[in-house]
């Protein structure tokens, strides 16, 4: 896919992309993508499969970024993925622990093609942990692209300089839409300085410049470096006790910074007693379909039936707005199974592919059947506005069930309350030293 063709399903895959499934995206550090068609590799942290790479190729408008993919959605079971991914100039990658010894040997073609790619001034795209991550850390890089690299630079007699731009995605929810997301991008390192040394030291050379990245890339991103307390961490960060030291109202990029501040407070102090208490907090919110901010609130009965009164008015323009977000957001959920992670992958592949373009066509056929095609073209125009709603009416309503577990529950809540009393001054204690 290319020329035309591509700008235009660009602009498309963007529109679905940046106004249904985020609420906003940030990108910091977009200057620091050198310009022109020198060769040029990204090399970013991976969390969240093609979310991932969608948010950098989609940032730019002019440049066509070929990324490397596991090749599981190549070897897939339906033929037009492939052809999309190949279309988007992706290239598989074959790994023995997942794809079998059998197909490793593949890899040898896609490697030559990403130094030709790389020749020809396309920038690469390239995950050097070699899988998505599980959560917010970042994993062993494996330095194979830097070869890859030095050995393009080789076949040219090394007289062009090759780039490599450390990059690190984040996300405040990998789950549900209407969340944020943001890319941020570092300073570019030539590989120029290199060449010499390459030629007689070429593993030292690589293995010195990929730790050089890994730690650019590190400093960029969220990581938690205790993974035995991955989960107690995660919920702290991300509940009412997260919201507080950090402020629940910054925007991703700041809030990024005071993230990384709670969770450097919580492996320096905390230990397993504690984490314990957490994790039995986080059960018990789970077991109740309740999010800790609701219980941090102070709920009462006269607040919560004003917001009933309100959410019963909006009830009808909210059931308008489920066509078609509601078949947006469940139909990838359910086809998805367990394998949370690939959540939002399924969903703007599916939606855009699929789902979007057969809810248009639906729109616009039975408002033209009713002879008011002018409301097909409209309903379909408000769809970012419509979402954004949907979204919004949805979790208010999931919180008023929640208020009124809370208020009508006193014996369950009493344990909620007392655990969560015992976290917050031990997180005190901890703020305090």
């Amino acid at each position: 896919m290319g020329g035309w063709a591509y700008r235009l399903f660009k602009a498309y895959f963007k529109l679905l992309n940046n106004h249904l499934l985020y609420r906003n995206i940030y990108i910091l550090g977009k200057e620091n993508i050198p310009e022109g068609d020198d060769p040029l590799m990204v090399v970013s942290n991976h969390q969240n499969n093609a979310n991932d790479a969608l948010g950098l190729i989609l940032m730019f408008k002019n440049r066509q970024f070929p990324t490397i993919s596991t090749s599981g959605v190549f070897l897939g079971k339906l033929p037009f993925l492939k052809s999309f991914f190949y279309g988007l100039g992706m290239l598989p990658a074959y790994r023995a622990d997942y794809e079998g010894l059998e197909n490793v040997d593949k890899n040898i073609d896609s490697q030559e093609e990403m130094k030709r790619r790389l020749l020809l001034g396309c920038p690469l795209i390239i995950y050097p942990e070699g899988t998505g991550q599980f959560g917010r850390y970042l994993g062993r890089f494996i330095p194979n692209y830097l070869h890859i690299a030095f050995q393009a630079a080789e076949s040219e007699g090394w007289k062009r300089d090759i780039k490599v731009v450390p990059s690190a995605n984040h996300y405040s929810d990998y789950f549900d839409v209407q969340t944020e997301f943001m890319i941020r991008v570092g300073e570019p390192l030539s590989l120029r300085p290199y060449y010499e040394r390459y030629q007689s030291k070429p593993r030292t050379t690589v293995r010195e410049i990929n730790e050089l990245l890994r730690n650019r890339v590190l400093e960029m991103m969220l990581h938690v470096e205790d993974r035995a307390h991955y989960d107690a961490i995660d919920f702290l960060r991300t509940s009412a006790f997260g919201d507080t030291f950090a402020g629940d109202s910054l925007p991703l990029p700041e809030r990024l910074e005071k993230d990384k501040q709670f969770v450097r407070l919580l492996q320096e102090n905390a230990n397993d007693e504690f984490y314990e208490k957490v994790m039995r907090l986080r059960t018990l919110e789970q077991d109740y379909s309740l999010k800790d901010q609701w219980v941090a609130e102070k709920t009462r009965w006269g607040r919560w039936c004003a917001d009933g009164l309100m959410l019963v008015c909006l009830l009808p323009l909210w059931i308008l707005c489920l066509w078609p977000h509601a078949l947006f957001y469940w139909l990838p959920t359910l086809l998805l199974g367990e394998n949370l992670m690939y959540t939002n992958t399924y969903r703007v592949l599916l939606n855009s592919l699929v789902l979007a373009p057969v809810a248009a066509v639906v729109t616009f056929g039975v408002t033209a059947a009713l002879g008011v095609w002018w409301l097909g073209v409209a309903w379909v125009a408000l769809w970012p506005l419509q979402a954004r709603f949907a979204w919004w009416m949805w979790q208010r309503l999931k919180r008023w069930r929640g208020q009124y577990f809370i208020l009508g529950h006193k014996p369950e809540m009493s344990e909620v309350k007392d655990v969560r009393d015992k976290i917050v001054s031990q997180l005190l204690f901890f703020n305090e030293n």
